[in-house]
Parts: structure tokens; C-alpha cells; sequence
């Protein structure tokens, strides 16, 4: 029988280590929600969990011991987990960890991890976001979860001096065409999505090559994924050069309109007030973007967008000979 404790005495004790339940408000013990055990070192090995959830928050501690690894199909084939952050202790995830969990969108980890097994994140079909703390400059830790997800996935990279950089990876295939003549099978790659995979290298990520890769993802990839990439470099410009800057803002500039209807169809308010500090906009750009924003019914967009007009396409006063 599990430990139930009246979440009215919760302020009286170490509230890290309670959960509460999506229903009838129940307060228990963390160390009730996870399956674990102990290693030689007195270190924490999470081997599942007792109770389904959506969000799943994995403490640094559990009994007053750190939890460092994850152990094998720990998670795989849970169908309710949306949402999981690991602690900075971790050190280990164990292969296929969390195969299979194809409602999970959101992974938050920290670089302090020294083995992501192969598969820890395969058939992860919802997964779009993942969430990097980078306190020693590893953010190449997480190549194998990259490389399992070949879709579209955005990572936000947070650095302990406050810096950040927002990188978004496009989808990629790779198939085998048969070269009849020959009597061989070529690797065919589509989509620039693996050669993105491949700036992160054992320990770091190469943000030059990153950057170098943009022309080829807007012959190759959708419009979408070279307009996020710029809007997220320049919005966060970590290791940004000169020459990369301008590519990114003469694709907005020579994309204006289509670009301003992606991110008004989103609702990216950030993402228009970047191209309006760039001074993206033409005249005629601005006042269709205005109006597309005031159809959606999104005043503030519309009203950045009429500010923007009236600073810089002032209406020229009519003179009259007399």
C-alpha cells in the first residue's frame, strides 16, 4: 500500500520529494512514483514508473541519492508521456529508453551526459522540441537522439553565461536507388536534415557549418524550416557571423510575404518584431502583411505592423503650384 499524505501538511516537509496526481489531488511520496534501484556507488538507476502521466519530471535525487542513469526500455511504449525533463545528474540513458513513446513532444536534458545508447528516442514521432542546459560546452552529447528522430526537431540550446541559440533541424530520408548499369545500390540522401545532424560532433556542435548549410536547406528543405532557422539565429545570435548574418536576413527580406504569413498564421509575435527591426519590410510588404494580420483578428500584430508603416513609409505631402 502506497504512502497517502493530506496535501495540507506538504509546507511542513522536502516538497521534491511529492508528486501530485491529475486526479482526486493526491500527494505521494517521489520515490513512489519511480521504479529504481541502487547501485554499487549508492547511485540511482530509474528502471520505469508506477503511474501513468503526461509529464514526467525525473528529480536529481531520489532518497537522498543522485540518479545517474536510465536503464534500458525503461519508458519505451508509453502512450501518455507528452513531456519529460531529465536531471542534471544524469549521466546514462540506456538504448530504447524511451523507444516508442509516440506522444512525447518535449524533451528537456542537460549536457552532463556521457552515453545516449543507440535508439533511447526512437519512433518518437510527436518529439519537436528538445531543450539543452549546456554547462561545459557538450552540446554534441545528444548526436544519437538527433540522429534516431528524422523529422523536423527544434532545439533551444541554454548556456550557463545566459546565452542562447535557437537551431531547427529539417527533416531528412535516406534511401537506396539501384544503379542498373552498374549493378550496385547508391545511398540517396533527401533533405539536408543529415548533414545538419552531422555539425554536432563526439563533444561539441560547429555552428560555422551549421550556418554554412542554409543555402542548400532552402533549395532542399520546406520554407518553413529555413525561415525558423532564421528567425531563431538571428533572434538568438550565439556564435553568428557577419557573413551567415546576411543570409539569413536577405532570405526574410527576399521572403517577406510568405514569411509574414507563416508566422502571423502561428501567431509568432517575436518573429515579426525581428523582421521589423531588421527593417525586412517593403511598403508594399508591410501593408499586406497588415492586412492579413488585422483578417486573423491579431491586434497586436497588426498594430507593430502600422507603427512599422508609419515610421518608415511616411505619406508625402501633395504640393500645388500656384
Amino acid at each position: 500500500m502506497y504512502r497517502v499524505t493530506a496535501s495540507i501538511i506538504i509546507h511542513s516537509v522536502n516538497i521534491a520529494r511529492y508528486a501530485k496526481l491529475p486526479f482526486y489531488g493526491i500527494i505521494f511520496f517521489m520515490e513512489e512514483l519511480f521504479k529504481y534501484t541502487f547501485s554499487e556507488k549508492n547511485q540511482i538507476t530509474i528502471t520505469g514508473i508506477n503511474f501513468s502521466r503526461g509529464i514526467i519530471h525525473i528529480p536529481e535525487t531520489l532518497e537522498d541519492f543522485p540518479v545517474t542513469a536510465i536503464e534500458p526500455y525503461a519508458f519505451a511504449g508509453n502512450q501518455e508521456l507528452a513531456e519529460v525533463i531529465l536531471p542534471g545528474t544524469l549521466v546514462r540513458v540506456g538504448a530504447h529508453a524511451f523507444y516508442n513513446c509516440k506522444k512525447l513532444g518535449t524533451v528537456e536534458l542537460h549536457d552532463g551526459i556521457r552515453e545516449l545508447e543507440d535508439g533511447a528516442f526512437k519512433n518518437c514521432y510527436s518529439l519537436n522540441r528538445i531543450i539543452m542546459h549546456c554547462h561545459n560546452g557538450r552540446e554534441g552529447c545528444i548526436r544519437n537522439l538527433m540522429s534516431d528522430n528524422i523529422h523536423e526537431v527544434r532545439l533551444d540550446i541554454i548556456y550557463d553565461s545566459g546565452d542562447k541559440s535557437r537551431l531547427t533541424f529539417p527533416a531528412f530520408e535516406d534511401d537506396y536507388v539501384e544503379n542498373t548499369p552498374a549493378r550496385i545500390f547508391q545511398a540517396v540522401s533527401y533533405g539536408s536534415g543529415g548533414a545538419y545532424r552531422q555539425c554536432m560532433q563526439v563533444g561539441t556542435l560547429d555552428y560555422r557549418e551549421f550556418d554554412n548549410l542554409f543555402e542548400r536547406s532552402v533549395r532542399e528543405d520546406r520554407f518553413e524550416a529555413a525561415l525558423f532557422n532564421s528567425i531563431g539565429r538571428l533572434e538568438f545570435p550565439y556564435k553568428l557571423f557577419a557573413s551567415a548574418k546576411e543570409r539569413y536576413v536577405k532570405f526574410l527580406r527576399d521572403n517577406e510575404t510568405r514569411a509574414a504569413k507563416t508566422l502571423i498564421d502561428i501567431g509568432d509575435i517575436d518573429g515579426i518584431r525581428l523582421m521589423c527591426g531588421l527593417c525586412c519590410f517593403t511598403k508594399e510588404g508591410a501593408d499586406a502583411a497588415s492586412v492579413m494580420a488585422a483578417e486573423q483578428n491579431k491586434p497586436q500584430i497588426t498594430g507593430m505592423l502600422m507603427a512599422y508603416r508609419q515610421e518608415h513609409f511616411k505619406p508625402q505631402r501633395k504640393h500645388y503650384e500656384l
